[in-house]
């Protein structure tokens, strides 16, 4: 009996890197649009650039509450973004639809994002730590944040290396070993290194250094997540016919237009007050 021949690596790779990048921007925005929007609420003047959202106020112009909303604000959009998009895509989970990529890669991006602006943020001393110092929150209590953040790393890869497994389930009905490693690689660690490349290079020639050093810091929960993947074997064994694989033509398009947005409005900032 023949063996039915496996998809292409390519497009698996293709359409998981288009939806990392839709999923990137469209948290971009969000974010930072929110965050804007927060801090012109205590007049801070803000506009949006491609290497993040600047604030263009003097430093008498900020007060106590105008620094603990307007940087606390970013962590929790991002936690509630995170979640949201999580519980949709767990709705979806078993829908063959390149969707639902969109809502697993974004609540991993704004997860990944959170805990790099409260981790990196006390230990480069910018961002997050504006409000932790305002709170009076000396060393001891930064390193509890600290310790915090790092413990949410294992926590999240073992909260996504479920879904992100099963979200393959778009190109796999049968589990094997190959068909699980092509996942691990073609269907999340590549594209996701890949996409890092090309948000590096829509932030040059600036290096916001929170913001990518929280997207880098997402390898090491897909370290952790390949040591955690095996027992999810089960989740492929399912008795459909496999569909045809082809590249989301729609989602390439429109990953191309934002990404054209992106370059071309924000080249000159997008003014929120």
């Amino acid at each position: 009996m023949m063996h039915k021949k496996l998809p292409s690596k390519g497009l698996i790779f293709i359409n998981s890197l288009i939806y990392i990048v839709l999923a990137y921007v469209g948290v971009y925005f969000f974010v930072y649009l929110l965050q804007g929007l927060f801090a012109s609420f205590y007049e801070i003047p803000a506009a949006i650039f491609r290497d993040g959202l600047q604030f263009r106020a003097d430093s008498q112009d900020w007060w106590y509450d105008s620094v603990i909303v307007t940087f606390t604000s970013k962590i929790v959009i991002l936690f509630l973004l995170s979640v949201s998009l999580f519980g949709i895509y767990t709705k979806s989970a078993m829908y063959k639809s390149y969707l639902k990529l969109l809502f697993i890669w974004g609540s991993f991006i704004s997860f990944t994002w959170m805990i790099g602006e409260v981790l990196y943020g006390s230990l480069l001393g910018s961002g997050f730590d504006n409000a932790l110092s305002w709170m009076y929150i000396q060393d001891t209590g930064k390193l509890f944040i600290i310790i915090i953040s790092l413990i949410l790393y294992v926590f999240a890869a073992m909260v996504f290396s479920k879904a992100f497994i099963l979200s393959g389930n778009i190109y796999f009905n049968i589990y094997n070993e190959k068909r699980l490693q092509d996942i691990y690689l073609y269907h999340i660690l590549l594209p996701y290194v890949a996409a890092l490349a090309v948000i590096t290079l829509l932030k040059l020639p600036s290096f916001p250094f929170i913001e990518l050093l929280s997207m880098y810091s997402g390898l090491i929960i897909f370290g952790i997540l390949l040591f955690n993947i095996g027992k999810h074997a089960r989740l492929f064994k399912q008795d459909e016919e496999p569909g045809a694989i082809v590249v989301d033509h729609k989602a390439l398009l429109t990953a191309l237009f934002f990404l054209a947005a992106y370059v071309v409005f924000l080249e000159n900032g997008i003014y929120l007050s």
